[in-house]
């Protein structure tokens, strides 16, 4: 007589699934070809930790990126309100872009491309997203490779544990608070006036509608987002290094690190090579890395000291890059870098 207890068994296993490792069918992700567009995905090779690291740096990126924007719209907002009252004359400026050069150490073309994405997402939100526009360029002429292993490479990559080491080492650097009065976390809590004029300014757009504000305000408000924006582009640069360093972008379905940075983080290329730029050049210069972080410098200013800067007279080129007008900067590092060009010649 058979056994019944089988038969319900039997009836509702119509295919068993046979013995042996069984492969898991395929979920698709915001990580696969479909956020990637044409571009197949590599298969990771790494191991978990990789894996977590690579997951660690991109969200920590995505809350930066987040932040960023906030404060790329403010920045907008106040410099539309900026070359619309020509306030920079009454700074004792004859061009806008010597204002922008000397003051908050940004390019016109830059502030012009951060005011028409502004107002491009204000027109039309239903649209994609436009890359976000990189406030801090690498100079003309200078060398920005971006960091991914050619075709056919074979990468020789540390150990996943000391991946995760040097990640969590580094997402500590760069989220660790920079301390009061430096401008970059907040107003200064030291100077009433300047943290009053900063919280008088306003979020963005609209700001300074009463005619008793005045353009020194405006000033104050730009220059203080320029410094949020500067700590941020530091972390920022920070963390993708260390993705470009250890091909992270690969753990996440990624073939090369302008595919990732494009399909997740909405970067374009040359922003992307501009952050690999400073951060290549940040790690060369330690105190011009600490002052422009700290929003002591500015990004053109900490151009021009870098490239006249020594190890040994890095700190005295702060200084002046602090204490000289541009224009003056620009002059005395041209001359120091053609001194050493030919004393290394002779």
């Amino acid at each position: 007589m058979p056994n019944r207890s089988t038969q319900p068994q039997e009836a509702f296993t119509l295919k068993p699934a046979p013995a042996g490792r069984v492969t898991p069918p395929l979920v698709r992700t915001t990580h696969t070809t479909e956020a990637a567009g044409s571009h197949r995905p590599s298969r990771r090779s790494g191991g978990p930790l990789r894996l977590l690291a690579a997951r660690l740096i991109q969200e920590q990126l995505l809350r930066i990126g987040r932040a960023a924007q906030m404060v790329d719209a403010d920045l907008a907002g106040l410099l539309r309100r900026l070359a619309a009252r020509r306030a920079h004359r009454v700074l004792g400026y004859r061009r806008l872009a010597d204002y922008l050069e000397d003051r908050p150490g940004l390019s016109l073309p830059v502030c012009r491309r951060l005011i028409q994405d502004d107002r491009a997402r204000g027109r039309a939100a239903t649209r994609p997203a436009r890359p976000a526009t990189p406030l801090f360029a690498a100079p003309p002429g200078s060398e920005r490779a971006a960091q991914g292993p050619a075709a056919g490479e074979r990468r020789s990559a540390p150990a996943d544990f000391d991946v995760w080491m040097d990640v969590t080492r580094l997402v500590r650097e760069a989220l660790q608070p920079l301390g009061p009065g430096t401008g970059a976390d907040g107003p200064a809590q030291g100077s009433p006036a300047l943290a009053s004029r900063v919280v008088a300014a306003g979020p963005g757009p609209g700001l300074f509608e009463d005619n008793r504000d005045d353009v020194f305000g405006l000033d104050v408000a730009i220059g203080d987002r320029v410094r949020r924006a500067q700590a941020l582009a530091c972390r920022r640069a920070l963390l993708l290094g260390a993705a470009a360093r250890h091909h992270l972008y690969m753990e996440l379905g990624f073939a090369s690190l302008e595919d990732w940075c494009g399909a997740v983080l909405g970067w374009a290329t040359g922003g992307v090579r501009d952050l690999l730029w400073m951060e290549r050049m940040l790690a060369l210069h330690p105190a011009i890395e600490d002052a422009f972080r700290r929003g002591r410098l500015t990004w053109s200013r900490a151009i021009h000291a870098a490239r006249a800067a020594r190890p040994e007279t890095e700190r005295a080129w702060v200084r002046e890059a602090r204490r000289l007008p541009i224009e003056r900067l620009r002059r005395a590092a041209e001359a120091a870098d053609v001194t050493r060009a030919k004393t290394i010649a002779g």
